[in-house]
């Protein structure tokens, strides 16, 4: 017999107040800028906030890797898409193997400072609402205080939006305390996935990501949590995006999470973790990356973008009846038996 969503979120005592606010934030890779209109569109739709990846910090406080961001053109689609749909939208410092300067410029009060000019004239001239921070990853005491420091100062000198991605091993949640980046953070995205050999984004994984956040007294309200649009090889750890995994795999049932030795989160297992984000009272969810999706408005339901935008709005449509949403979500059984 299934354990219905709200019984196995109060078992784990997730059942808390919620934020006023719940975020879907996406980040959006540099190879899927040549898109049509129609797809910045869909992506805005269902997006509060859009992260353009991504670009460098230089070593001595300039950008670098400009030319992966969108051109003049694209950026005008995605703009259109953005103040249609009111989703802000972000530029990305970082990645992986794309974090060579961080290091070096925030060692220096002066080359934060001209990092911070560069990053202002670089906001204004292509009116974005700010910067997110992707440091893969701070290497001892002096990187993570510079990280702090580089946040609060963004946040004070240039007044935008700041966000910053980390990795959920339990020590990177009590550095994040301790020097404060949270205060001056307005979201922080756990990347809950790529946990291999094995399946790789778990709900057990999901769990674990907001205990150990509430454990190290971290607020809730500025958790996001990661959800891979994304399959990766149990063994091998390669990828596939969403959408070959559901090409290839047509029909493929929604409740499943592998197919070929692929674990993946299937539209279920996506609803099932936007809900227990709802309930916890998170900041939000966040997507790597949203171009891995099938377009909603070609595969309607198996959408994954269109599965968290349903999930958020039957769960504020239910809110005052949770006895009518657990009857909706128990109908169906969406709990993965290898996550309990």
């Amino acid at each position: 017999m299934g354990i219905s969503p709200v019984g196995l979120l109060a078992l784990l005592g997730w059942l808390m107040p919620r934020s006023n606010g719940f975020h879907v934030v996406g980040y959006l890779p540099e190879w899927r800028f040549g898109w049509e209109a129609e797809r910045w569109e869909e992506a805005c739709e269902h997006t509060t906030h859009l992260i353009l990846f991504s670009i460098e910090v230089e070593h001595d406080g300039s950008l670098a890797e400009i030319e992966r961001f969108p051109s003049a053109d694209q950026i005008k689609l995605v703009q259109a898409a953005a103040v249609k749909h009111n989703t802000k939208i972000l530029v990305c410092f970082g990645g992986n193997s794309r974090s060579r300067g961080f290091s070096s410029v925030v060692a220096s009060d002066a080359l934060i400072e001209k990092f911070l000019g560069n990053l202002r004239d670089f906001l204004q001239e292509y009116q974005l609402d700010g910067v997110d921070y992707n440091w893969e990853y701070p290497q001892s005491e002096k990187d993570w205080r510079g990280l702090s420091k580089l946040v609060k100062y963004t946040k004070q000198r240039l007044e935008c939006e700041v966000t910053v991605a980390y990795y959920p091993d339990s020590r990177q949640e009590m550095i994040i305390k301790h020097l404060g980046i949270y205060e001056s953070a307005d979201l922080i995205h756990s990347m809950s996935y790529d946990a291999v050999p094995g399946k790789h984004s778990t709900f057990k994984l999901a769990k674990k990501t907001v205990k150990q956040w509430q454990e190290a007294r971290l607020p809730i309200e500025k958790l996001c949590l990661g959800l891979p649009f994304y399959a990766r090889h149990v063994k091998t750890g390669d990828w596939k995006a969403y959408y070959d995994i559901y090409l290839d795999n047509t029909p493929l049932s929604p409740k499943k999470n592998f197919v070929k030795n692929y674990y993946y989160n299937g539209p279920d297992m996506i609803r099932k973790k936007v809900f227990a984000a709802l309930k916890a009272g998170l900041g939000g969810v966040m997507i790597w990356e949203v171009g891995q999706d099938i377009s909603k408005a070609k595969y309607g339901k198996d959408s994954l973008l269109g599965t968290i935008t349903n999930t958020i709005k039957a769960f504020e449509e239910n809110e005052a009846n949770e006895a009518r949403w657990q009857e909706e979500l128990g109908a169906r059984d969406i709990i993965d038996r290898d996550d309990l």
